[in-house]
């Protein structure tokens, strides 16, 4: 059984979530909205950028997918154009989807693809959808590449000579839904997603058959006659670590490494709920780094990441989305184990051989970020694996690029109450500014973090996660609202390591956790609400 949203209120000075620092920092971001008439509405779509203009196709024209089978992933909710946008002049062109060869259709209609720009082509691999042919949904055993700079000058001619511009081939390597694809050191690279057969049904109903891709792909495209192959196709298979789909995989530099980091997704066997760790690859093995976690903007959203050649740090920025965590006002962390739609802005840094995570001080203005894409500016500039380079941005305000697309939610929790009209597809915009800052921040300067988190647990109990330092014994006493100790008891035999106190709650209370002199307390909510 699903257990309501906890609300948690915490007055202590510092409250950390594992890594994550939960109070506003120095380094911070700007979003400015843009509004340009008819631009498309779509998320889960794939994009190229070619001169400052945008090709964009796939994808879905709706929202949060419905619970239902016959009402999810429908036929109404597919695009039906591909679209040519500038964002700097609102430029629109679209070209209707006959325009392009019969065998791509079903792909150019299809929800997260994956996607990626090598050279002068954009690659699309698999996507999920209907088939034309069989009636069916299926994840489609195809991967495509369109030519960006051809394909945007057909558009803007109503599609004339775009099926010049495409070379597909089918193969089913890659019917792969829901994972990330990326260039990186000179190759392609695709990371986790699954394939998906059938129609959706929320209930393990013999609707459909899921198979997690589980597997780290690389390969290197290379022009033929006309078409291009696969060359020095290699693979790893990790059925533990890349078990994963629906996530964020970014390149990672620090001093010494690069790798590509895949960043929380779903779903955790044998619980509906997101990772909260990582998972880096090389490029021929996969590992789970030390001290790394995620509890902010766990699913796919607009990413951004970044490095500070000058003080060798890395960072990535995360735009909204669906997270199991979100900060409260009072420098608390909420956990709702139904897992919302979110404002947070969250950023992970990489400094000094440390992880830490934090929510920064901006926040996205509605529920929104879920499936959107973040797009740099052609000038910003990068590495060559991608990553925006903050010692060489012009001003302490530098533009780094724009936010577009996803879903946007009424509410936090919109799935349960099954109404299509509670999210849609958005065509927003947003610039995106830097404002310098620290990336990281040490922990000494902030002082002990003693709770990770406060939730409620379900059937009257609660849940407090302590991260003692040392041996010594931690204490917790719970109140109720007049002051009356409620509950008490003491830990002397946890040996330093983190640990989760469980009690009986019946209305709201107060939660004192002390270790000596160090102390953290958060009023918690009965699941009536009081």
């Amino acid at each position: 059984m699903k257990v309501p949203a906890v609300f948690i209120r915490f007055v202590s000075a510092v409250v950390l979530c594992g890594n994550v620092v939960l109070h506003a920092q120095p380094a911070n971001v700007s979003l400015v909205p843009v509004s340009w008439a008819n631009w498309p509405a779509l998320q889960s779509f794939a994009l190229g950028e070619w001169q400052g203009e945008w090709l964009v196709l796939g994808g879905r024209t709706d929202g949060l997918h419905q619970r239902q089978p016959w009402a999810a992933f429908a036929a109404a909710g597919q695009p039906n154009a591909l679209w040519v946008l500038n964002p700097t002049t609102g430029g629109v062109w679209s070209a209707p989807l006959d325009s392009v060869p019969a065998e791509v259709r079903d792909q150019f209609k299809s929800s997260n693809p994956q996607f990626e720009v090598f050279g002068d082509w954009l690659y699309i691999t698999g996507g999920y959808g209907l088939s034309a042919a069989t009636g069916t949904h299926t994840t489609h055993p195809r991967i495509t590449r369109i030519h960006v700079a051809q394909g945007i000058a057909a558009v803007k001619n109503g599609g004339v000579g775009l099926k010049n511009a495409i070379q597909s081939k089918v193969d089913a390597r890659f019917a792969v839904s829901g994972g990330q694809m990326l260039a990186w050191n000179g190759q392609m690279v695709l990371l986790g997603g699954h394939r998906f057969e059938g129609a959706y049904n929320p209930m393990g109903h013999a609707t459909y058959t899921q198979t997690y891709h589980q597997k780290a792909v690389r390969w290197v495209p290379v022009d033929s006659a006309n078409s291009f192959t696969c060359s020095n196709f290699h693979q790893n298979t990790d059925t533990v670590r890349l078990h994963r789909r629906d996530w964020n995989v970014l390149p990672v530099r620090t001093a010494n490494e690069s790798y590509l980091l895949g960043y929380s997704g779903v779903f955790q066997r044998g619980v509906d709920l997101p990772y909260t760790d990582g998972v880096a690859w090389d490029g021929d093995s996969t590992w789970t780094p030390v001290g790394f976690s995620q509890r902010l903007n766990q699913y796919h959203c607009a990413t951004v990441g970044m490095y500070d050649s000058i003080n060798q740090a890395y960072a990535a920025l995360f735009f909204g989305g669906i997270a199991q965590y979100y900060p409260t006002p009072g420098g608390g962390l909420a956990t709702d184990p139904n897992v919302p739609f979110v404002k947070t802005i969250g950023l992970i840094s990489h400094d000094s051989g440390s992880w830490s995570e934090r929510p920064l001080q901006a926040t996205l203005p509605a529920y929104f970020g879920a499936t959107a894409e973040f797009i740099p500016a052609p000038n910003v500039p990068r590495d060559a694996n991608g990553l925006i380079q903050l010692a060489q941005l012009p001003s302490d305000s530098a533009f780094l690029g724009y936010l577009y697309g996803g879903i946007e939610s009424n509410a936090p929790n919109v799935f349960f109450g099954n109404s299509a009209s509670q999210s849609q597809a958005t065509s927003g915009l947003f610039q995106v500014y830097w404002i310098k800052g620290a990336l990281s921040v040490s922990e000494s300067n902030l002082g002990p973090n003693l709770v990770e988190w406060i939730s409620s647990a379900g059937r009257g109990r609660g849940e407090v996660r302590v991260r003692p330092l040392g041996n010594a014994p931690v204490e917790l006493r719970l109140y109720d609202r007049s002051g009356r100790l409620l509950h008490q008891e003491t830990a002397t035999r946890h040996q330093g390591e983190p640990f989760a106190f469980d009690f009986p709650i019946r209305g709201a209370a107060t939660v004192v956790v002390r270790q000596g002199d160090r102390l953290a307390s958060g009023e918690i909510l009965g699941l009536d609400g009081r």
